[in-house]
């Protein structure tokens, strides 16, 4: 995948329909100055993401906070970080992204996992879990990290980790928020 970089947001408007398969890096959301690297206001990120469906939306804000990025999430964005987000994370980011993903930082999806309602999981894809899997599932759409479940189910950390893999692997998701919503839906 290729990172475009735009010098305005009139050359990120030409070039917009010949990169939809690849990441767009929306910054400074508040400003248009055509200075910055990169930048986008919430219109314009409303209307790229209605007008081009495959476009990916990466928000990279210099004060982040819970509640602007589940209102980016909600416009369409899908990668929310800090502005000095670290290049093996952002590298991380876009290759989620590409992939058809949403990328966040843990804290933020751990944050993010919190704020869903709890229901009695009635997922029939749930069933091609062992009984150990389901536990950690749930824990996972609680919010649990994985010391946090290790610790719980007296396993290591590693056992955490390996059985996620085996629950991402049989209901074909990728990640703790797509558990968490299977889960709790």
């Amino acid at each position: 995948m290729k990172i475009q970089v735009f010098t305005d947001v009139r050359h990120m408007q030409e070039r917009i329909q010949e990169i939809v398969q690849d990441a767009i890096i929306v910054h400074d959301l508040d400003t248009l100055d055509p200075m910055e690297p990169v930048i986008c206001n919430r219109e314009m990120l409303t209307s790229i993401v209605k007008a081009y469906p495959l476009a990916k939306a990466m928000v990279i804000s210099d004060s982040p906070s819970f509640e602007e990025g589940k209102e980016l999430l909600s416009l369409g964005a899908k990668a929310y970080a800090n502005t000095y987000i670290h290049e093996e994370h952002l590298r991380q980011a876009l290759q989620m992204i590409a992939s058809g993903n949403i990328w966040l930082y843990p804290e933020f999806m751990q944050h993010l996992i919190t704020q869903i309602e709890p229901k009695k999981p009635t997922n029939k894809a749930l069933e091609l879990l062992t009984e150990r899997e389901n536990e950690i599932s749930l824990l996972i759409s609680k919010g649990a990290t994985n010391k946090e479940i290790a610790s719980e189910l007296s396993i290591a950390e590693r056992t955490v980790k390996n059985h996620l893999s085996h629950i991402f692997e049989k209901l074909q998701i990728t990640d703790r928020l797509s558990l968490a919503l299977l889960v709790n839906s």
